[in-house]
This record gives structure tokens, C-alpha cells and sequence, in this order.
């Protein structure tokens, strides 16, 4: 099973994924090392739902004491990383959302998918060699 537990840079084709960045737009490269599965959900729903906090979020701004409640609401323990049993909790915990995980850049690398019909969708990036979310 995929755990993130954070990582380094992050390298598709030889290039780090921040640079891909203007090339897909709406990949957004989580900056934190820790904890980067709920980073990468609390922006995504920031972004869906055209928060006011979702840019300071992208920075790494006011952003922890949204993890820090969002892990105390789910009683989520993330000392070991998260996985696919960790998906399955915040999936029941955000309804309202689809949360999709591809492993890579291609839309056929499906690894996650979170049996909710809703046309809000979460998608998410898992980067297996640094073993990060985005």
C-alpha cells in the first residue's frame, strides 16, 4: 500500500515537478514535509470552494492549525504515514467530495477512488519514489 510521509523534491522526466507546474497548471506542488495527504486535501477543497485563505494555504501559511483541527475532528494518527486505509477515513469524513489519487501524471494511473458521487472532486497526485502526496 502507497504511504506519503512528505519528501523531497519531486522529479518527473528529470524535471522537479515545480517546474512542471506551468505546464499543467493545476498541479500544485505541496510544500510541507509532513503530513502532506491532509495538506494536499485541505488545498484542494480551498481551492474548489474559492476559499479567501486558499493562496496562504499554498504557501504554507495558516494552514497548520487547519490540519491540526482537521486531525483532532477524524482522530487520525499520521506518525506512520498515510495510505489507502487513511484515504478511506477522510473520504467518509468529506462526502461532499470524490477523492481521486493517481500515481503519476497519467489520468490510467488510478490508484485511489473514493465511491462517492458528488461532482466536487479531489484529485490528487501520490508520487511514489518521494512517497508524497500533491
Amino acid at each position: 500500500m502507497p504511504e506519503g510521509f512528505g519528501g523531497g523534491a519531486i522529479k518527473t522526466m528529470g524535471r522537479p515537478i515545480s517546474g512542471m507546474a506551468h505546464l499543467r497548471e493545476r498541479i500544485i506542488e505541496i510544500r510541507t514535509t509532513h503530513n502532506c495527504l491532509i495538506h494536499a486535501l485541505i488545498i484542494a477543497i480551498a481551492r474548489i470552494e474559492h476559499d479567501s485563505n486558499y493562496e496562504s494555504y499554498r504557501e504554507d501559511w495558516k494552514i497548520r492549525p487547519v490540519v491540526r483541527d482537521l486531525l483532532q475532528k477524524t482522530g487520525i494518527d499520521l506518525t506512520s504515514g498515510s495510505g489507502i486505509p487513511v484515504l478511506t477515513i477522510y473520504k467518509e469524513h468529506f462526502r461532499k467530495y470524490k477523492i481521486l489519487v493517481y500515481q503519476g501524471l497519467s489520468w490510467e494511473n488510478m490508484m485511489f477512488e473514493g465511491r462517492v458521487v458528488s461532482v466536487k472532486r479531489l484529485n490528487l497526485l501520490y508520487y511514489d519514489i518521494e512517497r508524497h502526496y500533491m
